[in-house]
């Protein structure tokens, strides 16, 4: 009976989490069945697909008739409250979205419900920029299934291009190019930072073509360390990515400093607030937090599946 009890009350309480401000319920009998997550009662039978809170470790997520949401606003009453990353995780703390910074609370909650915003990266949004997104964008479960798929090729590669590399790091958090000449971002266009020692020497880059999800590692030549001196210029900043023309790859710092991958000229070098203008969350990426986050998987030095004869 007490089961029962705790079950129905767990159930309203998800059920109404939308019509409410109260504190976020969890589902505690659900289970995952063709890439829906469904909930059952305690004798096992389904109730349907589930929508409501779901808390996993330490992070909570959001599900909408059994499926997760991802990089939206989920609001209560009609206002703004709790803010889904590209991961689905719930933020919390400071992030930036639509070119904005916004602060949640321990329990994910903005304005009323204990967070306020923060300054603004840029004063206008988006769309106000011209910028605009294009694609189908590739999820954070693609990205770590292809990347726990293939590591061992990609490190082997990698490992080719820079000789001596120890431990091959793969990030699991990567980012999309603004390109200059129409304003315009690839969701299905994502590169992720290959780093060995706390050092970027190269990365790999995963594109959707005909419903299918490839990659390409590149790595060797100057333009990585000039990646490494970025970001150790800039520890613990988010670093704007920005395509001028096919060979001309630029990083932004949040002072306006520009870094070039690649020597070349560049028609960024006179326009002002220039993080400002052109900063999305699409485009930017910290190392650091990747660091710390543990955000990445790692290929051991002594793994390689390339024969050399």
């Amino acid at each position: 009976m007490k089961k029962n009890i705790k079950a129905l009350i767990s159930a309203l309480t998800a059920s109404a989490i939308l019509a409410c401000s109260s504190v976020p319920a969890y589902a505690d009998r659900v289970k995952t069945v063709d890439g829906l997550l469904y909930r059952y009662s305690d004798s096992g039978e389904s109730k349907g697909v589930y929508t409501g809170w779901v808390k996993k470790g330490a992070d909570r997520y959001y599900y909408k008739n059994g499926k997760m949401l991802k990089r939206c606003w989920l609001t209560v009453k009609g206002k703004k409250t709790y803010y889904l990353r590209k991961n689905g995780k719930m933020a919390v703390g400071t992030i930036k979205s639509g070119g904005k910074y916004y602060t949640f609370d321990e329990k994910g909650r903005l304005d009323e419900y204990g967070g306020d915003t923060g300054g603004a990266a840029s004063d206008t949004s988006m769309s106000e920029r011209g910028i605009t997104t294009k694609g189908t964008a590739i999820t954070a479960d693609e990205i770590k299934e292809l990347v726990e798929r293939e590591k061992v090729n990609i490190a082997s590669f990698i490992r080719l291009e820079t000789p001596g590399a120890g431990d091959i790091n793969i990030s699991l958090v990567g980012y999309s190019h603004l390109q200059t000449d129409d304003n315009t971002i690839s969701l299905d266009f994502v590169t992720l930072p290959v780093f060995s020692d706390n050092k970027i020497i190269g990365d790999v880059t995963l594109f959707r073509y005909d419903g299918e999800i490839h990659y390409t590692p590149a790595a060797g030549g100057t333009g990585w360390a000039v990646k490494t001196k970025m970001f150790s210029e800039n520890p613990d900043k988010e670093i704007t990515f920005v395509y001028c023309g096919q060979y001309m790859e630029l990083m932004i710092a949040p002072d306006d400093t520009i870094y070039k991958m690649w020597d070349g000229e560049t028609p960024l070098d006179d326009v002002s607030d220039r993080y400002a203008k052109y900063a999305t969350e699409y485009n930017t990426f910290s190392f650091t937090k990747i660091i710390a986050d543990k955000n990445y998987v790692t290929v051991p030095a002594n793994v390689s599946n390339i024969t050399l004869r």
